[in-house]
């Protein structure tokens, strides 16, 4: 009996959440090939407590974890649309490789850092579960790193970073491979100071955001190819090299933003954000 009714019961694709982020921004749809922006933009949210982790993996370069409200411009494979979470008024991001926190494009101290590879400073060392709580009703976000929270009245931003009425849903601005995970089985507990519910309309689990979707035709839409059998020369056949515009363009991840000093005997050398402190960024040296 127990075997028929397991071969009679409905296990279609419809009793599932199809949830999957979204690309937002960006030249490409594989984040792990060109730092893009994705999100959730269909599962915006006006009210409520919400928890869920971001983990990051090694070798991420300059992620951007947070929010963006409805009010962002969507303009994935756009020339002139590269800003990616916290980059503009409409979204708010914490990025420890740098010690930052996102916001209006400004550069504001964070408290925590990621952990920098020695070959290669902007990629992580390891990886790294960021923890995102929010109270919509009070305009307040708090970040974790690895389990180690906001202070409870000192969240990442406040009243005055966010604007009444914001209708706002996860979203990641990175280059490399990372994952959403909506719960339950979370890599660290949610802030103790108040309760938080799963984000509403999102699977359980981990959601990749690293994975374009196979046979989507609008992945490959702007692939142009041309094939010419026998010899070219540049001098006689050819007319003009045109770079696409894209490749003018530095993306957060071929930035930087450490401080090199010159001349100062043993303090010279090159200086990274590592945290803050009093409102004001901390810089250490790299390499000791």
């Amino acid at each position: 009996r127990e075997l028929v009714e397991v071969a009679l019961a409905n296990t279609s694709l419809s009793d599932h959440s199809t949830a999957q982020p979204k690309m937002l921004r960006g030249m490409s749809s594989d984040c792990a090939a060109e730092w893009i922006t994705v999100g959730f933009p269909d599962l915006p949210q006006k009210k409520g407590r919400y928890y869920f982790e971001v983990e990051l993996l090694r070798g991420c370069k300059s992620a951007q974890v947070g929010f963006l409200s409805n009010q962002f411009i969507i303009a994935p494979k756009t020339v002139g649309y590269s800003g990616g979470v916290g980059d503009d008024d409409y979204g708010w991001a914490v990025d420890g490789q740098h010690a930052l926190r996102w916001h209006g494009g400004k550069k504001l101290p964070w408290d925590r850092y990621w952990a920098v590879s020695k070959n290669d400073p902007r990629e992580l060392d390891q990886d790294v579960v960021v923890g995102v709580a929010i109270d919509i009703d009070a305009r307040q976000m708090w970040f974790a790193s690895d389990g180690a929270w906001d202070e409870a009245k000192t969240p990442s931003f406040g009243p005055e970073n966010i604007p009444r009425g914001q209708m706002l849903y996860p979203a990641v601005s990175l280059r490399g491979r990372a994952a959403f995970n909506f719960g339950p089985d979370f890599k660290h507990p949610a802030p103790k100071f108040s309760s938080f519910a799963a984000w509403p309309g999102m699977p359980d689990g981990k959601v990749r955001a690293d994975i374009p979707i196979i046979g989507d035709e609008t992945n490959v839409d702007i692939y142009k190819e041309i094939q010419i059998h026998g010899e070219v020369s540049l001098k006689k056949n050819v007319q003009r090299l045109v770079a696409n515009r894209k490749y003018l363009d530095r993306t957060k991840d071929s930035r930087s933003w450490a401080i090199i000093v010159d001349n100062a005997g043993p303090a010279e050398g090159t200086y990274g954000r590592t945290g803050a402190e009093k409102g004001c960024s901390i810089f250490s040296q790299r390499g000791g």
